[in-house]
């Protein structure tokens, strides 16, 4: 693996100049995601808070996360806590502030909660996020080795502008799931059962990587009792993570996959708006079930292309049709991406730029998703700076740029889907009986 590096100066490039964007990046810019995961975790190691979903029950509170992502923050965090004598002690003042009813956004948290060395603890939360990025390139160089992708595949990773932002700016900690998801159709190749492991590892931390485990499980299990088998393995994880909750507060498992705050909108819906979200739910749903029914019946050599094709359709329809998605949603395709369209980096590169500035155009918004991310550098400056869709609507209606944007996203998204379909149904290579 060293070696596809030290022959390919480009990539060298490439790799040493995003990570030092990356470094620069980590103290400097957070949004309250992170808060809303790190907050809780010390109640682990300090009061011994195992079930944390019934606890936040009993505050009200919404529950975004399954179990296994707070026990994890709660290791991360007994790490950092050896480099920082301010960090436990800044998140369980965020948590205590925030069940005292503050509400709002990371420049309002940093007001409320001040840490002296706020920049240093910013930067501790998000490196395990970076060991991640970094592992995650280490099974991009064994693709690589093994002749699965390009070299040149890992540049899009290492500056994709989804990643970056979401991972280093935004503070999401998705590039722990992308790290399994790569991981697994690594080894799925010849051990079905840990990849499917890994991928369940995936889903245990956010719950979406089921909706490419259950196809996935069709593609590689020979018949119905190894897909049963298959699916168990990969929700093994998830089932342990879920254990206390289970035997605590059994009727708050709907919750552990499914985030309580998506049952709740903040107005009542009416109208079209009620109706629209009914029709792109049922259009999503029954486009779900028509992917699963063609993986039971597409008989294709490749599995792992078969596979990676079509978790790539179905996270497609999953940003096209659901109907609360938000920006950094993009970055569960990344991986997926880079798999398929691997012998056609340009047009691989085309697709990542046009889908990620038709996103951001009408899903980043708000001023906490654009320049009041850098509040850590100065809170009164960057919380009170304009967002970039108010200046241009000064000069033209903006809802014409977020409206294109929005076709622009959709198109692209059932062009590629097609483009999937039509490759696994007519030019795929079939499997010999």
């Amino acid at each position: 693996m060293i070696e596809l590096i030290k022959n390919n100066k480009v990539v060298t490039t490439f790799l040493v100049v995003s990570f030092l964007l990356k470094l620069a990046f980590m103290p400097i810019s957070v949004h309250s995601d992170i808060f809303a995961i790190e907050s809780f975790p010390p109640l682990l190691l300090k009061e011994h808070v195992i079930d944390i979903f019934s606890y936040m029950d009993k505050k009200n509170l919404s529950y975004f996360y399954p179990p296994l992502t707070y026990y994890s923050f709660a290791f991360f965090e007994f790490v950092i806590h050896f480099f920082s004598d301010t960090f436990l002690a800044w998140m369980n003042g965020l948590r205590i502030a925030d069940l005292n009813g503050l509400k709002g956004q990371a420049v309002d948290y940093i007001r409320a909660v001040p840490n002296p060395n706020m920049l240093k603890d910013l930067f501790l939360a998000k490196t395990p996020f970076l060991l991640f990025d970094i592992a995650s390139i280490i099974v991009l160089l064994k693709f690589a080795k093994a002749k699965m992708i390009k070299s040149k595949s890992i540049i899009l990773w290492v500056v994709n502008p989804v990643i970056i932002y979401t991972t280093y700016l935004f503070g999401q900690f998705d590039i722990i799931v992308l790290f399994f998801i790569l991981l697994g159709f690594f080894l799925i190749r010849r051990n079905t059962k840990l990849g499917m492991l890994s991928l369940g590892i995936a889903a245990a931390f956010k719950s979406y990587p089921f909706i490419i485990v259950l196809p996935t499980a069709i593609i590689f299990g020979a018949n119905f009792k190894q897909r049963l088998k298959l699916i168990a393995v990969a929700a093994l994880p998830f089932i342990i993570s879920i254990l206390p909750v289970l035997i605590n507060n059994p009727q708050l498992l709907i919750f552990t996959f499914f985030p309580k705050n998506l049952f709740h909108y903040k107005g009542a819906l009416e109208g079209w708006q009620k109706y629209s979200q009914l029709v792109k739910y049922g259009l999503l749903s029954l486009s779900y079930v028509l992917i699963l029914v063609l993986s039971a019946f597409l008989k294709l050599k490749d599995k792992l292309k078969t596979s990676t094709g079509i978790s790539l359709v179905v996270v497609l329809l999953a940003l096209t049709l659901a109907g609360r998605t938000h920006f950094h949603y993009l970055i569960w395709e990344m991986p997926l991406l880079i798999l398929w369209f691997r012998n056609n980096l340009k047009f691989l590169t085309i697709v990542i730029l046009i889908q990620t500035i038709s996103f951001a155009s009408y899903k980043i918004l708000a001023s906490q998703l654009q320049l009041g991310l850098f509040a850590p550098l100065n809170p009164d400056y960057f919380g009170s700076l304009p967002t970039f869709n108010s200046q241009v609507n000064q000069i033209i209606p903006y809802r014409f740029i977020s409206t294109l944007g929005f076709i622009v996203f959709t198109f692209v998204n059932i062009y590629l889907i097609l483009k999937i379909l039509t490759f696994l149904l007519f030019r795929a290579e079939v499997k010999k009986r």
